[in-house]
């Protein structure tokens, strides 16, 4: 009896740990991207533990198969090749990328530089400004040099950080969707790629059980 309810306490106290947010990191360091996907057919590589898109423009998502991002922190390490006349790259967050998203990053333009916090909608042909735009001048950046974008999501607001610079755009929920990347034009990297998430319940059930098969294997060994 004992030991059963000690088998218990612990699937308890498993099942209450993994229902709370945990880090999800990709360094891509074993040359693999898994569960990651180009969405627009464009050409992204694994290259000495960086993430590259050296075709233009082109997103990818991570599946929310078996996690799902309920508010916290995004954060990635990017740097691009150049700047072009026009180019961006940064953070995907809520939606499907098929008719709706939501996008936090940087864009250059022929009026300068700026970091934002956008919703857009697929009208057919291309994105257009959904929900209002919420963006602040920066400075130039150096083409090459590695830069840190870091997003904190809650219900009530997002907020995307760059160096110094910082821009929010207030929201009426967590947009609900996978996450994932966007680069626009020149060739833009990756890396260092971390988010807080949650566990599906399908797979902390699974998890769950394999930790009560070491536990019973365990004691009846014991015994």
């Amino acid at each position: 009896m004992k030991r059963s309810l000690f088998v218990i306490v612990l699937l308890a106290a498993f099942t209450v740990f993994s229902s709370n947010a945990q880090a999800l990191l990709e360094n891509f360091d074993d040359g693999v991207a898994d569960g990651w996907t180009a969405e627009t057919g464009t050409t992204w590589l694994i290259d000495g533990g960086i993430y590259k898109n050296n075709a233009g423009e082109g997103y990818w998502q991570k599946s929310t198969v078996d996690w799902d991002f309920q508010g916290g922190n995004i954060s990635v390490d990017f740097s691009k090749g150049y700047y072009a006349a026009e180019s961006g790259i940064g953070i995907l967050f809520g939606g499907d990328y098929t008719s709706s998203m939501f996008a936090a990053g940087l864009w250059k333009d022929t009026n300068g530089w700026i970091i934002g916090v956008n919703e857009y909608s697929w009208d057919g042909s291309r994105w257009q400004n959904a929900g209002g735009w919420n963006n602040q001048a920066i400075a130039a950046l150096t083409a090459g040099q590695q830069y840190t974008l870091s997003l904190d999501v809650s219900s009530s607001a997002a907020t995307l950080t760059l160096g110094s610079d910082s821009v929010s755009k207030s929201l009426s929920g967590i947009p609900s969707g996978n996450i994932g990347l966007y680069n626009s034009v020149s060739w833009g990297e990756f890396d260092n790629f971390s988010a807080d998430v949650v566990p599906e319940p399908s797979s902390i059930v699974l998890l769950g059980i394999g930790l009560a098969g070491i536990i019973g294997f365990a004691v009846k060994n014991k015994a």
